[in-house]
């Protein structure tokens, strides 16, 4: 299967006072060619480290956010050419992002793990 992973849309800034748009910038060429990809839209996760299968290795395209009202995400993975790390701790609605166009780039294990339980999560992944 070949499939096209991207971000499409704007990204916008709007002064709230005055209501002004101070910067609108068309996404464009922000996708990735693969072969695999993999989503939850509502997975739940504790406080022990949740691994997250991988649909290809290296996954060169990552969406993951936040879904819990209250509880934090600590997303830890390891880089195709380094060692594992905590990457981030997603705030309630928070997520990250990233596309690597290279298919030799990415990530090659992931994990995440919650502030408390039932911390709700969804993602995309793929490559």
């Amino acid at each position: 299967m070949a499939i096209t992973l991207g971000y499409a849309g704007q990204l916008v800034v709007t002064d709230s006072v005055s209501g002004t748009t101070a910067l609108s910038k068309q996404l464009t060429a922000l996708s990735t060619a693969g072969s695999a990809f993999a989503e939850a839209q509502t997975l739940s996760v504790g406080t022990a480290p949740v691994t997250i299968s991988l649909p290809i290795s290296p996954t060169n395209f990552v969406y993951i956010k936040n879904l819990h009202a209250t509880n934090t995400l600590s997303v830890s993975w390891t880089p195709a050419t380094g060692s594992t790390a905590v990457i981030i701790s997603l705030q309630p609605g928070a997520f990250i992002s990233f596309a690597e166009p290279s298919g030799a780039a990415g990530i090659t294990a992931l994990s995440v793990t919650g502030s408390a339980a039932a911390t709700l999560i969804e993602y995309v992944l793929g490559g």
